[in-house]
């Protein structure tokens, strides 16, 4: 994450930013996201997309797709954060999303 400038002040935004919506308050001399490697930015990126077109389609908020995902991996909130993930957490993101996707085409939750 870089340093940028808005309208309503500065920010840190994902070096993708706009096309990566990543952002975070500019609240400290370092922001939260570890830098990760190329490999490990794709299974961010591939664990965020699954994680997104699921919770989109079944019409939750992003705030309650966050509180399934909690749940889900046993974690708290500060540390909830798929953009801190390693890879394994990263892969049980998208399975846990399969998983919930497949028991809720079987009609359960």
């Amino acid at each position: 994450m870089v340093k940028r400038k808005s309208a309503r002040g500065p920010f840190y935004g994902c070096r993708r930013y706009p096309k990566c919506k990543g952002t975070q308050p500019l609240s400290d001399d370092e922001p939260l996201q570890r830098q990760a490697s190329t490999p490990l930015n794709a299974r961010r990126i591939q664990a965020h997309g699954i994680f997104d077109a699921w919770y989109r389609s079944t019409g939750r908020t992003r705030g309650q797709a966050y509180g399934w995902l909690q749940e889900a991996m046993h974690l708290s909130a500060p540390d909830c954060h798929i953009h801190l993930f390693e890879e394994p957490e990263c892969m049980e993101v998208i399975r846990k999303v399969v998983e919930q996707i497949e028991c809720e085409r079987k009609g359960g939750e």
